[in-house]
Order: C-alpha cells, then sequence, then structure tokens
C-alpha cells in the first residue's frame, strides 16, 4: 500500500481530482493547441479557408495523425477548390477510420466537383450517420437514382447535397 497509515476523506479526493483536472487544462494551453484550435474554427466559421488550411497543416506537420485536423484540412481544402488535394486527406482519413462518416461524405462530394459521378455514389455507399437522417435521406435517395440510372446532373446532386448538409446543420443548432 502508498499511503499505509494514512486517512482520506471524500473532501480530500474531490479536491485532489479537481486539482488534477486544473493542472491538465493548464498543460494543454502551454501547448497552444488549444489557442490555435480556436483560432482555425473561428477561421472557418468566417469562411477564411485559405487562412485555416495553413494553420491545419502546420498542425498536420506536428501531429500527422491527428485524424480531426486531416479532416478539417481536407473540408478547407475543398472549399478553396484545391480538390485533388482534398481527395488525398480523404482518403488517407478512411484508411485509418473506414467508416468515418464525415470523409465518406466529403470524399463523395469532392469526387462529384471533379465529375467522378460513379466513384462518389461508391464512397456515399459505405455512409451511414444515425445523428444526420437529412444527410442519409438524401444520400440514399442518390445512390437509389445512380442504381436506377435516373441520376440528375452533377450540379444538380451536388446541390442537393449541400442543402441537405445545410439543413442537417440547421436542425442540429449549428
Amino acid at each position: 500500500m502508498y499511503f499505509k497509515n494514512k486517512k482520506f476523506s471524500r473532501r480530500d479526493i474531490l479536491f485532489g481530482l479537481g486539482r488534477n483536472f486544473r493542472t491538465q487544462d493548464a498543460s494543454v494551453e502551454k501547448t497552444g493547441f488549444g489557442l490555435q484550435a480556436q483560432e482555425i474554427d473561428g477561421q472557418m466559421r468566417a469562411g477564411d479557408y485559405g487562412a485555416a488550411a495553413e494553420a491545419l497543416q502546420m498542425v498536420l506537420h506536428k501531429s500527422p495523425d491527428h485524424v480531426q485536423a486531416r479532416k478539417n484540412f481536407g473540408f478547407c481544402l475543398m472549399q478553396t477548390e484545391r480538390l485533388s488535394e482534398a481527395e488525398t486527406q480523404f482518403r488517407q482519413v478512411l484508411q485509418d477510420k473506414q467508416n468515418d462518416p464525415f470523409a465518406l461524405l466529403y470524399l463523395g462530394l469532392v469526387l462529384l466537383k471533379q465529375g467522378r459521378t460513379a466513384e462518389a455514389v461508391s464512397w456515399w455507399k459505405g455512409y451511414f450517420n444515425p445523428d444526420q437522417p437529412i444527410i442519409n435521406r438524401v444520400l440514399n435517395m442518390q445512390i437509389s437514382l445512380y442504381d436506377m440510372g435516373s441520376l440528375g446532373s452533377k450540379e444538380e446532386i451536388e446541390k442537393s447535397v449541400e442543402i441537405a448538409i445545410r439543413e442537417q446543420k440547421a436542425s442540429d443548432g449549428l
């Protein structure tokens, strides 16, 4: 036993845990990741995807296994029309997390923007996110239309998926 003759009260335990949490929070801020993440999120909310992409690229240079940064980087690249680079980022996420809904959704959208509809639909077939029923419904409809051979134009598909994403965000309160 580490504390042979020591008695602990519940108060000692609770204060000890609180002290540990405060210490952990302070160490996160010292690394700069907390502040950098807030800055990147702000840039993305403001629509400054170019600056966010640069910052995310630096984060990935330091931490290449940072999955959320890679997903955000791919999204920013897509928004700045750097489609082949965005495709690479989403494919890399899917190597580590095969069924990541975000990467599947946006990889399909990137492929669609490149005119590769069949590939987009094949990736969307793996998409499932019960927390996003609006997006699920639209993707399932597009997959069904593709399978029946009556799929609309690339622009119509892209518009319907982007509208579904906006509606889903609105229903989620984002």
